[in-house]
């Protein structure tokens, strides 16, 4: 039987020095569950996962689809195709059990918030990296306070 999880909120919010995405969802029985993750989730899934860090909408499905995935991830050899199929199809059985929408009375979609986060491919190069333990020739990339102070959306 299929589960139906509504969005009912998204804020982008700011704990001690990380910025993070708060979703609350209302399960069909109107119960609340809520996910709490880093904002820079999607750039970490585009380098493990090798998924185009432009490829929003897949990062977010895969993201809001992982706390429902009931068996345990392989372990990873610091490349990422040893992870991307076996983490896809753990995400594809959470799907057979779990639909995600969104509101469809509200006025905008809530998921909105977290694609107004842009996943620069800088970043996700950083990472592919450092899971390699490659070490960066630059410094890493850091646009959390630029992307913070041009985003009304970020809480203190």
């Amino acid at each position: 039987m299929q589960t139906t999880y509504t969005i009912a909120d998204v804020q982008a919010v700011r704990l001690g020095d990380m910025d993070a995405f708060r979703v609350v969802f209302r399960r069909d029985d109107g119960l609340l569950h809520g996910l709490l993750f880093p904002a820079d989730t999607l750039a970490w899934r585009s380098a493990e996962l090798g998924i185009d860090p432009a490829d929003t909408e897949t990062l977010l499905d895969i993201v809001l689809h992982e706390p429902f995935v009931t068996s345990d991830p392989p372990v990873g050899e610091g490349s990422q195709a040893p992870a991307r199929e076996p983490h896809l199809a753990r995400i594809a059985e959470a799907k057979r059990r779990v639909t995600i929408t969104t509101r469809p009375d509200g006025p905008a979609d809530p998921l909105d918030v977290i694609r107004r986060h842009v996943v620069h491919p800088d970043r996700v190069r950083d990472i592919q990296h450092r899971l390699r333990g490659i070490r960066p020739t630059e410094p890493p990339i850091d646009d959390s306070a630029t992307r913070r102070h041009n985003d009304p959306h970020w809480t203190a």
